[in-house]
C-alpha cells in the first residue's frame, strides 16, 4: 500500500512533535524541580501540563485561598466592628448555601487538579503517594457534611469540613510536606526533651510545695493550719504556674509574696529559670534546628536530584528523536509497515513493558548531539520568566557559539537554571544633548546623589519628631514647620523627577522600588494640598471637617507618608542594608514554615470555636471593678479576646503564642470550664512558640549567614586594586555613570554583573576627562550592596553535592514510560535495519 509523501510528511512531524513535547515538559519539570516519572503519551502529557499549567495553579491557588477564608463570612461571622462581648454585636448572616455553593465551587477545582494527576501518572505512583489519594477520602467527608448542612439549613455550628481544608494547601506543596515529615521524624527526640523539661517541672513544683507552705500554730496555739502560698496551693496549681513561669509571663508575680518575706526565694527563682527557660528550652530549640538543617539539606539534595534527572531525561529525548531521523531520514514513517511508524505505533499504544527484549531496556551513556535549530526552539517555547529564559539564551550564545550539544554540554547549559535572581545590569542612560544635561544626569544617577537623598530623609525624620512634638504640646501650628514640610514635599517631587528623566520612563518604572517612592511621594503631594484647602478654609472661616475626616487627619497622613518615605535610612550603613536583604528573603525562604503555622493557627481557631464558643460571659451586674482580682480576665478588660468568632480566635492564639499575659486567658477559661482548658492552651504552645517558631529562627539564622559570608566575600573583592583601562574611541559611546561633576563613558558595552555570582562584579566605569580610566568607588560599593537574593537552594548551595552520571541513569532505568520509548525505538532500528539487509 502506498502512501503519499504528505502523510509520511504528517507522521513524522506528529513524532518529531511528541519528542519536542516531551524535553520541553521534562524541562519545567526541571525548572520547578517537579518528578519525571508521568507518563509520555499525548493524552497524559495533555492532563499533567493542564494541571500544572499557570492558569490552573492560579485557579488552584485562589480556590485553596477562599476556602481559607470562608470562616470569615460562615456563622458566627467576622463582620463586626470589634469582639467585644459587653456589647450586644449584630452579626451579618448570608443567607443558606451561598458560602456552600462557593467552597463547592472551590472543592471542584481541587477534585479537577487531582483527576488530572492521576490520570498523568502511573497507576503504581498514585497508589505509592499517599497524600494524592487522601485528598479522594477527604473529597469523600467535605462532600458528605455538605449535604448534613445543606439539609440542616445550614443551623449546625460544628462543621467537619471546615478542619479538613488545610489539607488541600499541604498536600499541594512539595516543602510542607517535606517540612512534615522532618517534624515527624524529630517528635522522638522532642518528647525526649520535653520529658526531661516534665521531670523538671515535677521536681521543681514539688520543692516549691516543701518550701513556700508549711505548718504553724495559731495565735490561740489551739490547732495547727496550714499556711500555703496563693501561688503553690496544690501540686496541680504549682505546677502549672511553673510551667507559666518557664515563659516568664507570670514573673516575678508568682514569687513576690514570698520574696516580700523571705529575700532567700530569690535562689529558687534563679535556678529553676536558669535552668528550665535558659538550658531546657535551649535545647529544645538547638534540637529543632539541627534537625531542621539536616533533614532540608536532604530535602534541597533531593531538588537538586530531581532537577539534574529532569534536563537529563529531555536530553535523552532529544538525543533519541535526532538519532532516529537520523537513521532514517527525513520521510522514515513511510506506512504501517515501515520500522519508524512501528515504533510511533508502540508509543502511541505504550506497549507494556514486559514486552520489550532485555537488551533494550538500559539506558546507557550517549555521546549524541542535540541540533541547534531544535534547541534553540525548545529555549523559545518552555514556559519559565522571561529572565531566566534570557540568560539560558546568553550562555548558550556566549559559551557555546549556538553549535550542537552532547550530553556534558547539555547539562552544563541547563544549570544556568539554578539562578535565584536576575543578573545585576546596567541600564543605558538615554542620550541628552547639550553639556549641562549630561553633567546633572549623570549626578542624578550617581551614589553622590543617592547620600545627597539619604541625608534628606534623616533631616526628614528629625523635623517629623519636632513637628509632632509640637502639634501635641500646642493645638496651632507653626508656620516655619510647614513651610519645612512643604520643603521636603517639593525635594522629593523634584527628586522623582529627575530621576525618571535621567533614566527613562521605561528603565525607572522597571524597578519596584521607584514605582514605590513615585506612588508614596504622588499620595504625599496630595495629602499636603487637601491640608492646605483645609487651612485656607479655615482662614475664610470655613468649617475645617469633611465627613468626619478633619485637618488633624490630613496631617497624621501626612506624617505617616513622610516616615515611609524615610525607611530608606536604613541603607545607610552596611549592616542594616543586609539585615533589610534578609527580610526581604525571608517571606520566599519562609513559605513552607509559615503555610504549616497558617495551617496549625487554621486549625486551632476553629478547634477553639467549637470547644469554647460563647464561655465568657458578661455579667453586667458586677461590672465594677473594685472587687475583681487584681490581673485577671475581668478586671484586665480582657472581653474582646475570646473564641466567639474566627478573627477573634486567630488573635486570641495570637496573643496565647506572644506568651505576655497568656495565663492570664488561660485562667478565665480554667475557671468557667474545668482543668481541660489546660490541654488546649500548652499543646499550643508547645506547637506554635516551641516547635514551629524555632523553624522561624532557623531560617533567620541560615539567611543571616548566607548573607553575611556573601558580604564578605564582596568586601575581600572590593578591595582589589583599582584597575586602570585606557579609553578606546568611540563616536557613540555608551553613558553610563560618573563622578558628580563630568562626564563617564563606557565605550564597550553596558557594565553588568550576574547578581547570582558574587564574584563576578560591574565592568570599569570609564571618564572622558583623561586619557585613562580607573574604576569608580561608588560603583564597587553598589556591586556589594545587590548581592543576590537568597532562595532556599542558595542557603544549602555549598553543601550540596552533583549527582553523578552513573546515578542519573540509574533513575532514569527506573522510568517505565521512558523505558518503554527507548524500547519502541531500538525495535524500529532492528526492523528497519533488518529490511535494508
Amino acid at each position: 500500500m502506498m502512501h503519499s509523501d504528505n502523510e509520511r510528511f504528517t507522521a513524522v512531524k506528529d513524532l518529531e512533535c511528541l519528542y519536542e513535547r516531551q524535553a520541553k515538559t521534562f524541562l519545567e519539570d526541571a525548572v520547578n524541580h517537579r518528578s519525571i516519572f508521568h507518563k509520555l503519551d499525548k493524552r497524559s502529557l495533555d492532563f499533567y501540563n493542564a494541571s500544572y499549567s499557570p492558569w490552573f495553579q492560579w485557579f488552584y491557588r485562589m480556590a485553596i485561598c477562599i476556602l481559607f477564608l470562608l470562616p470569615l463570612f460562615e456563622w458566627p461571622s467576622s463582620f463586626t466592628l470589634n469582639s467585644d462581648i459587653r456589647k450586644n454585636i449584630v452579626r451579618p448572616r448570608l443567607p443558606c448555601g451561598v458560602t456552600e455553593v462557593v467552597e463547592l465551587v472551590c472543592l471542584l477545582v481541587v477534585l479537577l487538579e487531582s483527576i488530572c494527576l492521576c490520570c498523568a501518572f502511573e497507576s503504581s505512583w498514585v497508589k505509592r503517594n499517599p497524600w494524592l489519594l487522601g485528598r479522594f477520602v477527604v473529597f469523600s467527608v467535605y462532600l458528605v457534611d455538605l449535604s448534613v448542612s445543606l439539609a440542616f439549613s445550614c443551623n449546625e455550628f460544628h462543621r467537619i469540613r471546615r478542619f479538613l481544608r488545610p489539607y488541600f494547601l499541604i498536600s499541594n506543596s512539595q516543602l510542607m510536606k517535606k517540612l512534615l515529615k522532618c517534624l515527624r521524624r524529630t517528635l522522638p527526640k522532642l518528647l525526649s526533651t520535653l520529658f526531661l523539661l516534665l521531670l523538671w517541672l515535677v521536681f521543681a513544683s514539688m520543692v516549691a510545695l516543701c518550701v513556700f507552705s508549711g505548718k504553724h500554730h495559731t495565735d490561740s496555739g489551739a490547732a495547727n493550719s496550714t499556711d500555703s502560698s496563693s501561688s503553690f496551693p496544690d501540686f496541680y496549681r504549682t505546677m502549672i504556674n511553673l510551667l507559666v513561669l518557664t515563659t516568664t509571663a507570670n514573673h516575678p508575680d508568682v514569687l513576690v509574696d514570698m520574696y516580700n518575706k523571705n529575700r532567700a526565694t530569690a535562689i529558687f527563682s534563679i535556678v529553676f529559670l536558669g535552668l528550665g527557660l535558659y538550658v531546657l528550652m535551649n535545647i529544645l530549640t538547638a534540637i529543632i534546628y539541627s534537625e531542621f538543617r539536616g533533614y532540608m539539606l536532604s530535602s534541597v539534595q533531593a531538588r537538586l536530584t530531581r532537577r539534574r534527572l529532569a534536563t537529563r531525561a529531555a536530553f535523552e529525548v532529544l538525543a533519541l528523536l535526532d538519532q532516529s531521523l537520523r537513521a532514517h531520514g527525513p520521510f522514515a514513517v513511510v506506512s504501517p509497515e515501515s520500522p519508524a511508524c512501528t515504533m510511533f505505533r508502540l508509543l502511541t499504544l505504550a506497549i507494556p513493558y514486559k514486552d520489550c527484549s532485555p537488551q533494550f531496556l538500559r539506558i546507557t551513556p550517549r555521546s549524541d548531539l542535540v541540533r541547534s535549530d531544535r534547541l534553540i526552539q525548545l529555549l523559545d517555547s518552555i514556559n519559565i520568566s522571561s529572565w531566566k529564559k534570557e540568560a539560558l539564551r546568553e550562555a548558550y550564545v556566549s559559551n557555546f557559539g549556538e553549535s550542537d550539544l552532547n550530553v556534558t554540554q547539555f547539562m552544563q547549559l541547563f544549570r544556568t537554571l539554578d539562578l535565584s535572581s536576575p543578573r545585576f545590569t546596567r541600564d543605558r542612560l538615554p542620550p541628552v544633548s547639550s553639556r549641562f544635561a549630561q553633567c546633572l544626569q549623570a549626578w542624578l544617577v550617581s551614589y553622590s546623589f543617592y547620600k545627597l537623598s539619604i541625608a534628606v530623609s534623616f533631616l526628614n525624620i528629625v523635623n517629623l519628631a519636632i513637628d509632632i512634638s509640637s502639634r501635641l504640646k500646642s493645638p496651632g501650628i507653626s508656620v516655619q514647620l510647614r513651610i519645612t514640610n512643604w520643603c521636603f514635599v517639593v525635594f522629593y517631587l523634584l527628586e522623582q523627577g529627575g530621576l525618571m528623566w535621567a533614566y527613562g520612563v521605561k528603565p525607572f518604572f522597571s524597578k519596584l522600588s521607584n514605582v514605590f517612592n513615585l506612588i508614596v511621594v504622588s499620595f504625599l503631594l496630595i495629602a499636603k494640598l487637601i491640608e492646605l484647602a483645609f487651612l485656607i478654609y479655615a482662614n475664610g472661616k470655613f468649617p475645617t471637617h469633611l465627613v468626619d475626616f478633619s485637618l488633624w487627619d490630613i496631617v497624621n497622613l501626612t506624617n505617616i507618608l513622610l516616615l515611609i518615605r524615610a525607611v530608606r535610612l536604613v541603607n545607610m550603613f552596611v549592616w542594616t542594608s543586609l539585615v533589610t536583604s534578609v527580610l526581604k528573603d525571608l517571606p520566599r525562604n519562609l513559605a513552607p514554615v509559615l503555610g504549616i503555622l497558617l495551617s496549625v493557627y487554621y486549625v486551632y481557631a476553629l478547634l477553639g470555636m467549637s470547644l469554647f464558643h460563647g464561655v465568657i460571659v458578661y455579667n453586667a451586674n458586677s461590672s465594677s471593678t473594685e472587687n475583681l482580682q487584681c490581673g485577671s480576665y475581668q478586671q484586665l478588660q480582657y472581653w474582646s479576646i475570646n473564641f466567639d468568632d474566627f478573627a477573634a480566635s486567630i488573635v486570641l492564639l495570637w496573643d496565647l503564642m506572644v506568651v505576655n499575659n497568656w495565663h492570664v486567658i488561660v485562667t478565665a477559661y480554667q475557671q468557667t470550664l474545668n482543668n481541660w482548658v489546660h490541654l488546649y492552651m500548652i499543646s499550643w504552645w508547645l506547637i506554635a512558640p516551641v516547635g514551629l517558631l524555632s523553624l522561624v529562627t532557623a531560617f533567620v539564622i541560615e539567611s543571616f549567614l548566607h548573607r553575611r559570608d556573601l558580604y564578605s566575600k564582596a568586601i575581600a573583592l572590593a578591595s582589589h586594586p583599582k584597575e586602570v583601562v585606557l579609553v578606546s574611541s568611540n563616536p557613540t559611546p555608551d553613558l553610563t555613570v560618573g563622578p558628580s561633576n563630568c562626564l563617564s563613558v563606557n565605550p564597550s558595552r553596558t557594565a553588568r554583573s550576574y547578581s547570582h555570582h558574587t564574584e563576578m562584579f560591574s565592568e570599569p566605569i570609564v571618564y572622558e576627562t583623561t586619557p585613562v580610566t580607573l574604576f569608580q568607588p561608588e560603583r564597587y560599593e553598589e556591586a556589594v550592596f545587590t548581592i543576590s537574593t537568597s532562595s532556599l537552594d542558595e542557603l544549602f548551595r555549598a553543601a550540596l553535592q552533583e549527582p553523578s552520571e552513573d546515578e542519573l541513569l540509574v533513575q532514569l532505568n527506573q522510568h517505565k514510560q521512558l523505558q518503554r520509548q527507548l524500547c519502541a525505538a531500538q525495535f524500529a532500528n532492528t526492523v528497519n535495519q533488518e529490511s535494508t539487509d
